[in-house]
């Protein structure tokens, strides 16, 4: 027996156990589809291809779509859970054996949870409440960020930034560039939010002043963008900043959908039409580095003094000496 013949009877003995409520399989192959047919009234595939849903369908199993997006496993299962999970397909605390198959049809990995672990470390349960003109899977990529970036600031250092989401051609006509665009001249599939390399990317562009544009599908066109505040929000509370200003401003704008992480805390706060729809707390935020007191400069190294040199003989001293050796 292979590796993967073994990977497909684990799952098919999870999915006969009583005490797995739901199973999850990302991706599909007539195989996988075959070994899971006893058990369609309680699987759930998420597919991009339209054409394996179809089948996938007309055998009976529940479907979900998602995203073609390049990603580790673990991004795409947790992913697909948020969206069966948002579509109503699996209940949050029920127990679900995941699986991920590879685009050879090969099944290699495993994986149990319930969608409530999952939020325990992802934004998903958050999102999944809210309604929104964002897809809920790229509004949890992002809001997921958003956590990371305001828990683990740039180099052990807090970092504040603003991402706005949705109509992203107004956005770019209602802002300015700050500086040079690092996004520009790269492919969209580079470029897209889905990809770990690229959130990776983006946790470090924040540092940089403005604001980060997505478009709807999660591929970032423009970071370092100033946001001109045309419309005025009128109920934000007292002691917001600029960036949160320029958060409530855009959503009243245009269409889309703003995040904005504070740097003095690293609260998320997400703005839907001028409203705060949603406040997170980022969780075990790092501490700076130690350093000096602000206003106070540095205590000055003491100083040992040099040691004094030995003093020359005079010409009168080595004159005596010299009279005194002759007499003797």
């Amino acid at each position: 027996m292979t590796l993967a013949e073994t990977f497909m009877d684990a799952l098919a003995r999870a999915a006969r156990s009583t005490s797995c409520e739901r199973v999850l399989v990302v991706g599909a192959s007539p195989d996988v589809v075959k070994r899971l047919r006893p058990f369609r009234h309680k699987t759930v595939f998420a597919l991009h291809d339209a054409k394996q849903a179809k089948a996938a369908e007309g055998a009976g199993f529940a479907v979900i779509s998602v995203p073609d997006v390049k990603g580790s496993r673990t991004d795409r299962l947790k992913s697909a859970l948020v969206a069966a999970t948002n579509a109503g397909l699996i209940a949050v605390d029920e127990r679900v054996a995941c699986a991920v198959v590879r685009d050879d049809g090969e099944l290699d990995m495993l994986m149990h949870f319930t969608a409530r672990e999952v939020s325990a470390e992802h934004a998903s349960l958050h999102v999944g409440r809210l309604t929104t003109r964002i897809a809920p899977p790229l509004l949890e990529v992002v809001v997921d960020l958003a956590l990371r970036v305001g828990r683990e600031g740039y180099e052990g250092r807090p970092v504040g930034t603003l991402i706005v989401v949705g109509d992203s051609t107004r956005v770019m006509e209602q802002s300015a560039p700050l500086t040079m665009n690092p996004f520009q001249g790269y492919s969209e599939q580079e470029r897209n939010l889905f990809d770990p390399e690229v959130r990776s990317a983006v946790r470090t562009f924040a540092m940089l002043d403005g604001a980060f544009v997505v478009r709807e599908d999660g591929v970032v066109l423009a970071a370092g963008r100033h946001v001109r505040v045309v419309a005025e929000p009128t109920e934000l509370h007292l002691g917001y900043g600029a960036r949160h200003v320029a958060a409530a401003a855009v959503t009243l704008q245009s269409e889309a959908i703003a995040i904005a992480v504070s740097q003095s805390s690293g609260k998320v706060r997400l703005f839907d039409r001028g409203h705060l729809i949603l406040e997170l707390e980022p969780g075990g935020r790092r501490a700076a580095p130690p350093g000096p007191e602000p206003w106070t400069s540095p205590a000055p190294e003491p100083r040992t003094p040099p040691a004094p040199e030995p003093r020359k003989p005079s010409r009168r001293s080595r004159r005596r000496r010299v009279t005194t050796d002759t007499s003797n």
